[in-house]
C-alpha cells in the first residue's frame, strides 16, 4: 500500500510540474484542476514539495555560478513579476535592484538584493536574530507611488543591517479604492485603480525579499476591505479578489496570518491590533498579559504592565505607522500619528531587546549614527 501512494505521489508531482511550470498555468488553476481528483490537502501538499524542490536546484545554481565568478541574473523573486528592474553589481557577493519609475529613487537609492554571505550575529556566544517590523504602510502612498518617505527610509535601514525577518505588521495595503467609506464618494476614487494597488504592492514585496528571504504578512482591518468586496460579488469567488492569489502568498513562501490571531517571535508577539484611544498601550497590555508589539494606532506608544518583583517586564508597544501621517480624509487635522518601526534582536533564549525609531520628515539617525531618508 505505501509503494502505491508513494507512486502516485511521484505521478501527481510530475503532473502538477508539466501543468504549472511547462504549461505556465497559475496557483489556484494548478490546484483546483488536481484537487477533484486527489483532494485539496494532497494537491497544495504535493505542489509545495514541488515548489520547494524546484527553488532549492535555482538556489544550488545560483551558488554555483557566484562561486565560479559567473554573474549571472539572479533567480526571479517572485513569478510574473510586472516591475521594471535594471540590476548592478555592487561589491563581490551582493546584486543591487534600482526601480527605474520609482518617484525619488535614485541610483545611490538602489535596492539590494539577495547577499548571501551575511556575517552570523553573536552575543557572548549565541546567535542573536534581527527581526523587523513594518507597521502600516498603507500602500501606495500616492495613486503613482507605492512607499511614503518614511518607509523608503525604513526599508534603506533594512537594506543596510540585513535582517533575519521581516513582519509586516498589518494594513500593508490601503486598498482606499474599495474602501467602504468612499462608497458614497465616488468621486474621491476616481485617480485609485485596484490593479495599480495590487502591481504596487507586488513590487514592494519584490523590493523586501531582495533583503531578506523570511518574510511574515499579518492582515489587518484594511486587508480585511479586500475580503468585504470579493463577498459583495458572487463572481469574485474564483481566487482573483483573494490577498493570497493576487499577491501570490504561496508562491513567494510568505506566512500570512490570520487577522487578531499574534505572532509569536521569542518571548514576543506580534499583532495588528485592535485598541484605540488615549491608553491603547496599557488596554493591549492587560488584554495578551505577555510582551506585544502592534500597529494600527499609527502613534507611538509604550505601557509596562505591573508585575512581581524580581520577574520580567511585559510591555505593550505601538509602532506607529509608515504611511501618509496627512491623508486627505484627515483634512489637516491634528492627530496622533507618528511613523516609525521595529527593531528587536532576539537571544536564542527568547529574550530580546527592541528599539522604535521615530522617524520624522521621512528621516531619521539610526544607532550606527547614520541618516537615513526617503
Amino acid at each position: 500500500m505505501t509503494r502505491i501512494i508513494e507512486k502516485n505521489r511521484k505521478q501527481l508531482k510530475e503532473a502538477i510540474r508539466i501543468y504549472r511550470y511547462e504549461q505556465g498555468h497559475g496557483y489556484d488553476e494548478t490546484i483546483k484542476h488536481f484537487e477533484k481528483e486527489f483532494g485539496r490537502k494532497m494537491a497544495r501538499k504535493v505542489y509545495n514539495e514541488l515548489r520547494d524542490e524546484m527553488q532549492d536546484k535555482e538556489q544550488k545554481k545560483f551558488i554555483a555560478d557566484l562561486d565560479s565568478d559567473s554573474w549571472g541574473c539572479i533567480p526571479p523573486l517572485s513569478e510574473a513579476t510586472t516591475t521594471p528592474f535594471s540590476k548592478i553589481v555592487d561589491g563581490g557577493d551582493c546584486y543591487r535592484y534600482i526601480r527605474m519609475d520609482e518617484p525619488g529613487l535614485t541610483v545611490s537609492d538602489g535596492m539590494v538584493g539577495i547577499k548571501l554571505s551575511q556575517p552570523t550575529k553573536t552575543v557572548s556566544g549565541s546567535r542573536v536574530k534581527l527581526v523587523v517590523g513594518l507597521p502600516d504602510l498603507h500602500l501606495p502612498y500616492k495613486p503613482e507611488t507605492a512607499l511614503a518617505p518614511s518607509a523608503k527610509a525604513a526599508i534603506k535601514w533594512c537594506q543596510d543591517n540585513k535582517p533575519d525577518e521581516i513582519v509586516l505588521m498589518g494594513d500593508f495595503m490601503s486598498f482606499k479604492c474599495i474602501s467602504h467609506w468612499d462608497a458614497m464618494y465616488p468621486g474621491r476614487k476616481k485617480n485609485d485603480f485596484l490593479s495599480r494597488d495590487i502591481q504596487h504592492g507586488n513590487y514592494v514585496l519584490d523590493m523586501l525579499q531582495g533583503i531578506t528571504s523570511k518574510i511574515t504578512y499579518l492582515r489587518g482591518n484594511h486587508e480585511a476591505w479586500l475580503d468585504q468586496y470579493r463577498d459583495k460579488d458572487p463572481q469574485a469567488r474564483d481566487g482573483i479578489y483573494e490577498l493570497e492569489s493576487v499577491f501570490r502568498i504561496y508562491d513567494r513562501r510568505i506566512d500570512l496570518i490570520p487577522e487578531n490571531v499574534e505572532y509569536r517571535v521569542g518571548k514576543s508577539m506580534f499583532v495588528h491590533g485592535h485598541r484605540v484611544g488615549m491608553y491603547h498601550a496599557r488596554w493591549t497590555a492587560d488584554d495578551f498579559g505577555e510582551n506585544v508589539f502592534y500597529g494600527h494606532t499609527h502613534d507611538i506608544q509604550s505601557h509596562s504592565k505591573s508585575k512581581r518583583a524580581g520577574s520580567e517586564p511585559i510591555i505593550a508597544h505601538s509602532c506607529g505607522c509608515l504611511c501618509d501621517e496627512n491623508p486627505d480624509y484627515l483634512r489637516n487635522k491634528p492627530n496622533r500619528w507618528a511613523a516609525g518601526f521595529l527593531i528587536m534582536y532576539g537571544r536564542d533564549d527568547g529574550s530580546f531587546t527592541y528599539y522604535v525609531p521615530q522617524i520624522v520628515g521621512g528621516r531619521f539617525i539610526g544607532l550606527n549614527g547614520k541618516e537615513y531618508a526617503g
